[in-house]
C-alpha cells in the first residue's frame, strides 16, 4: 500500500511538472473557448508556469475597453496540490505597472497585495468623460485584498487608492486641482465602498464623496468646493460635476457596467 501511494504521488507530480512546462501559446490556444466573454489576448510566450501575455483587451459596455500592454504570470505550481491556483503577476498598462498575487479556487477568487502606479488616463475606462477632459495625474494603488465568489455578487475588499496632482488639461490647462485618496472597504450588500477625501490642505478643488462599486454600476455621491483663489476655468468645472451654487457642486453620478 505504501509503495502504491508513493507511485501515485510521483505520477501526479510528474504530470503536474509536464503541465507547468507546457508552452504558454499552446495553453492559450487550448483555453480560447473558456476565456471570459470580452477578453482577447494578442499573443503569449514562455511556459504555463512563467507566461507573458501581450495586448490583453477586456471589453466593457458602451464600447469601453481596458488595454493591458503586457501581463506577466508566474505560477506557484505547488499550490495545485492544495486545490487552488496561485500566480504572481505584473501588468504593464497606462504608462505604469501594477503587481500582486492572484488565487483561484473552485468557489472563489482573490487578489492580494496589489501595488503600483498608473497614469490617471486609465479613469476613462470607467467613464469616457475623463478622456474628453484630458485627465492627467498619477494613480497609486495599495490593495491588501479583493475577494469574490465565483458565482456570487459579494466582494470583500480592503485597501487604498490615491489620485495625485490631478489636471484636467482640456478645461483647466496649467492648473493642479489637488490630490485625493479613497479608503476602500466593503459595505453590507457586498459592494465595494470607498470614502473619497482631499489630501491637500489648500487645493483649488476640494472633493468629499462616497463611492460604491457593484457588479452592475458605479455610484458616486458627495460635493466639491472651489477655493476663493481658484481661476475661472476651475470654477466652471462645478457645472460639469453637478448642480452648483455658491462655489459648491452636488455630485450624484451613476455609471452602468
Amino acid at each position: 500500500m505504501k509503495t502504491r501511494t508513493l507511485a501515485v504521488f510521483f505520477i501526479v507530480t510528474f504530470c503536474v511538472a509536464l503541465l507547468v512546462k507546457l508552452p504558454a501559446g499552446w495553453a492559450l490556444h487550448l483555453a480560447r473557448d473558456v476565456l471570459p466573454p470580452g477578453v482577447v489576448v494578442g499573443s503569449a510566450s514562455g511556459s504555463l508556469s512563467r507566461a507573458r501575455l501581450s495586448d490583453v483587451i477586456v471589453a466593457l459596455r458602451d464600447g469601453r475597453r481596458a488595454h493591458i500592454e503586457s501581463l506577466s504570470l508566474e505560477l506557484a505550481w505547488l499550490t495545485l496540490f492544495r486545490g487552488r491556483v496561485c500566480a504572481d503577476w505584473v501588468a504593464d498598462a497606462y504608462g505604469g505597472a501594477l503587481q500582486g498575487r492572484a488565487a483561484l479556487r473552485s468557489d472563489s477568487w482573490q487578489l492580494q497585495n496589489v501595488k503600483g502606479e498608473i497614469d490617471a488616463s486609465a479613469l476613462q475606462v470607467l467613464a469616457p468623460a475623463f478622456g474628453l477632459l484630458g485627465t492627467e495625474g498619477l494613480i497609486k494603488v495599495d490593495i491588501k485584498t479583493l475577494t469574490g465568489a465565483q458565482h456570487g455578487e459579494g466582494i470583500d475588499a480592503a485597501g487604498r487608492v490615491a489620485l495625485e496632482s490631478l489636471h484636467l488639461a482640456a478645461v483647466a490647462p496649467g492648473h493642479t486641482l489637488g490630490s485625493y485618496h479613497a479608503q476602500i472597504d466593503t459595505d453590507a450588500d457586498g459592494a465595494i465602498a470607498a470614502r473619497i477625501e482631499t489630501m491637500d490642505e489648500a487645493p483649488l478643488l476640494k472633493l468629499e464623496a462616497n463611492l460604491n462599486i457593484s457588479k452592475s454600476h458605479v455610484l458616486m455621491k458627495g460635493h466639491a468646493d472651489v477655493a476663493p483663489r481658484a481661476p475661472r476655468e476651475v470654477r466652471d468645472l462645478l457645472a460639469f460635476l453637478g448642480p452648483a451654487s455658491h462655489d459648491r457642486a452636488r455630485i450624484d453620478w451613476r455609471v452602468a457596467f
